[in-house]
């Protein structure tokens, strides 16, 4: 055991949480850090003693998976299967690979187009070795992908294996794994997500991972546990059974199925529960959520294969091998079926998780991160950001009798001033049930980390007497199209129903109002001054024109605020709008920083919102240069404000 203090190894390895990814030592810019039988090693002191990139990519600090799932997915994310576009049945269409792999060989098979159409230089997966000993292949060859048929229950590391892939001089690669090894490589992928504001990896001289080559595509194979090799061997020998007879291994209903030249043993998996490998015992990943493919055969009949296709370049590898004729859909697939297999290794997690706390142990809480809007407190619990409903509507009481139910079993709730709600005081052991009570009334929780915020809404017209903008429908539309949706930083968006801004839309990165400009017809004003009296800004004086002893009203155009108040007041109708619609702010923020935002006299029609607001967000994406660090108002005040009004005049134009 290393004699250096260093964070990672308290906290994560000596809890028995590590998954032995390697990850850590991977980002190590020193590579002070040095992969063991026993979990990772510090090899000498560290600076930072544990707190830098590689507490920030490992797995069982925080899984990142609902912020990089939101990422990878394309779509939206639930907590069990993480975020997928679709779920296919497939098989090998060569046959000889379809007997080699498990049900279906659909991964031989993409694993083979990938090579032979020249996708990838390699593959990178786990073979059996000798007596079924497991070890990292480097795949070059489609002739060898039949190595990696086939299931194998123990773990190793594949960043290695992707920096001797470096040291070939190979550019691009294929890795194929179980969970606890995609969630690595998904954080080292994605690492400007996670790192807060760090540099990226591969900015960062020396690190281990500025050399890895490029992922272009990760399949994660379906898991519910693994064994440790010596542990599996003992077991199998006790049994008089010699693992290098054994000719395939299958888990089939809870059994472990071991397949001789001339009988098959079954045993039940849990009489192997002493070679099952600490970190894998509160492990809840079962789909591998944050591969770009996951594979497993669940959900599907015997023979085929189940595809869960993630991110686009998931369906790009899928789509290409099926065009080519090296895979072929078959069928649906039951998707509660694998929902189920995901529930059940959860519950068992938290199940062991109690256990140990219960003993005094101590147990990382990394799983808080498969779900959204899930926030530390002082305290040690968790407060979960609840999305009660657009702009803070609730039209259904069930919402409010299970937010009664949680206070009675102690827990407090907040009102956020994103006019949602906190839950307040949850242990992490309970954060998935009481995500799972949320989600049966009808709740989510989310709304925290680099995405779109909850769409911050005031009454608006209808409800309010000053409202111009149908502020509710606004509201749900955008949480349509854009909630979740990842951002460089935080994003914030506010819609006003009048620009008396109530809501603060100039304090936000996107703000929208409804707004008019008013004319006046100085053939019906009669000068009474109901319009100036109105007036919250002093913009409007009544003035005699040429002579004549009626006056008429005139309005300084730069102190006007366009809220519409004289044009509702005017009791002759001389008062009308010469221009309505929504006028924009853009780059406005709170916090330690405030800045108001730039005020954009646009005039839009309600119906263009929606498409400013996501063509916003593309350009903030395709500008910003420090992730989780630059709001919209810093990259408005590097970049100028010109390409986001490009962007609305754009929009308007297509009008």
């Amino acid at each position: 055991m290393s004699e250096y203090e260093w964070r990672l190894r308290e906290e994560v390895v000596e809890p028995g949480a590590c998954a032995q990814c390697g990850t850590c030592a991977a980002v190590c810019p020193q590579g002070k850090i040095e992969m063991t039988e026993d979990g990772p090693e510090l090899r000498e002191e560290c600076a930072r003693r544990g707190e830098g990139n590689c507490r920030v990519v490992c797995p069982r600090t925080s899984t990142g998976a609902y912020h990089l799932g939101l990422r990878t997915a394309g779509s939206r994310y639930e907590p069990l299967l993480g975020g997928y576009r679709r779920a296919v049945g497939a098989v090998a269409a060569d046959e000889e690979l379809r007997g080699l792999g498990q049900d279906g060989g659909a991964v031989v098979a993409l694993a083979r187009y990938a090579l032979e159409e020249g996708v990838v230089d390699a593959v990178v997966g786990v073979t059996a070795g000798s007596a079924w000993k497991p070890s990292v292949t480097i795949v070059e060859e489609p002739g060898r992908v039949r190595e990696l048929a086939g299931s194998k229950f123990s773990r190793v590391s594949l960043v290695e294996a992707l920096a001797e892939a470096a040291e070939r001089g190979l550019e691009r690669v294929l890795a194929v794994g179980l969970p606890c090894q995609v969630n690595g490589l998904a954080k080292l992928r994605h690492f400007e997500i996670v790192g807060k504001g760090a540099r990226a990896l591969r900015d960062v001289e020396g690190s281990p991972a500025d050399a890895l080559p490029e992922i272009v595509a990760v399949i994660g194979l379906f898991c519910t546990e693994n064994f440790e090799y010596e542990g599996l061997r003992s077991f199998l020998r006790e049994r008089d059974i010699d693992i290098g007879e054994v000719e395939r291994f299958d888990v089939e209903a809870g059994e472990l199925v071991v397949r001789l030249p001339d009988v098959e043993r079954r045993f039940d998996v849990k009489e192997l529960r002493d070679a099952v490998p600490d970190g894998c015992r509160v492990c809840h990943d079962f789909a591998a959520r944050l591969a770009d493919v996951s594979a497993g055969s669940v959900g599907t009949p015997d023979g085929v294969t189940t595809l869960l296709i993630r991110s686009e370049r998931g369906e790009e590898l899928v789509e290409g091998a099926v065009e080519s004729g090296y895979l072929r859909l078959r069928g649906s697939v039951e998707e509660g079926e694998v929902r189920r297999l995901a529930r059940w290794k959860r519950d068992r997690a938290l199940r062991e998780v109690r256990r140990r706390l219960e003993e005094g142990k101590e147990a990382p809480a990394f799983w808080v991160g498969d779900y959204g809007g899930i926030v530390a407190r002082a305290d040690g619990t968790f407060a979960l950001r609840v999305k009660v409903g657009p702009g803070g509507w609730v039209d259904d009481a069930g919402v409010f009798r299970t937010i009664a139910g949680l206070i009675e079993e102690g827990y407090r709730v907040k009102f956020t001033d994103r006019q949602q709600l906190e839950i307040h005081g949850v242990p992490a052991v309970e954060v998935p049930r009481v995500v799972d009570r949320l989600r049966e009334a009808g709740l989510s929780t989310g709304s925290e980390g680099p995405l779109v915020r909850t769409i911050l809404a005031c009454p608006g017209e209808g409800n309010c007497a000053s409202g111009r903008l149908n502020t509710e429908e606004l509201a749900r539309r955008l949480e349509g199209e854009l909630a979740e949706e990842p951002t460089p930083y935080k994003f914030k968006i506010a819609l006003s129903g009048c620009t008396n801004g109530c809501v603060r839309p100039q304090h936000n990165d996107l703000g929208f109002a409804g707004a008019a400009r008013p004319g006046v017809d100085p053939e019906k004003c009669t000068g009474c001054g109901q319009c100036a009296d109105v007036c919250k800004v002093d913009a409007i004086r009544i003035v005699t024109v040429d002579g004549s002893e009626v006056g008429c009203s005139e309005t300084d155009y730069k102190r006007c605020v366009y809220c519409g108040k004289c044009i509702d007041a005017c009791p002759e109708e001389a008062r009308y709008a010469e221009e309505e619609g929504v006028i924009v702010w853009l780059g406005g923020k709170g916090g330690r920083e405030p800045v108001e935002g730039v005020r954009v006299e646009a005039f839009l029609d309600p119906e263009d919102v929606p498409r400013v607001a996501r063509e916003i967000v593309r350009r903030y994406r395709e500008l910003a240069e420090e992730p989780q660090k630059e709001r919209l108002a810093d990259t408005i005040r590097r970049c100028g404000v010109g390409p986001f009004l490009e962007v609305i005049e754009g929009v308007k134009g297509q009008r």
